[in-house]
């Protein structure tokens, strides 16, 4: 004869009332599991800079235009009243800058690359002239980063299967949801 305490029935069963806690619970539980690595991934970069004149006066509400040379895209920011400029979220790769403002010739930068996790400063001088005039700045991007101590690389195919793992296990490497 059973004990009144014991059921016949194990604890858990597929069919039992507590199946949509458990199952509340796993998905809960695979949540947390994978928002553990989602803030380590991020590929964006930021290029900022300031807009002077040639006598190194600040040149408030320049017209600054971002070209993407490999994307061939444009994206046009107004500098505010300190000069100041910045394109945020940028993806690596080739750019180039056209600056613009009231009485000032027109001003573009030669290409440059902006790495991953980079703050890429990119000053600009404006000089007095028409505006149908155009001054190209060589060099006005360095790969001195002097805005944040971050630093970011681009890592290739090749590169990627070659560096070690520090300390990491092989699992980690392998398909499917990241490990507890």
């Amino acid at each position: 004869m059973p004990s009144p305490l014991r059921s016949e029935r194990p604890a858990f069963c597929l069919d039992s009332p507590s199946r949509p806690l458990f199952a509340l619970f796993y998905a809960v539980v695979l949540l947390l599991c994978g928002a553990t690595s989602l803030p380590a991934q991020f590929d964006s970069a930021s290029i900022l800079g300031t807009v002077h004149d040639s006598t190194g006066a600040i040149v408030p509400n320049a017209s600054v235009t971002l070209f993407s040379i490999a994307k061939g895209v444009s994206t046009e920011r107004q500098a505010g009243a300190s000069g100041d400029y910045e394109f945020p979220n940028v993806s690596p790769g080739d750019y180039r800058i056209v600056a613009t403002a009231a009485g000032f010739q027109q001003t573009s930068t030669d290409r440059f690359t902006v790495n991953v996790a980079a703050r890429q400063r990119v000053d600009l001088t404006l000089t007095i002239g028409a505006a149908s005039d155009t001054v190209t700045v060589t060099g006005a991007a360095t790969a001195l980063e002097t805005d944040t101590s971050d630093r970011g690389e681009t890592v290739q195919g090749g590169e990627a299967v070659t560096l070690p793992l520090n300390g990491r296990s092989g699992a980690a490497s392998r398909p499917g949801p990241p490990p507890c």
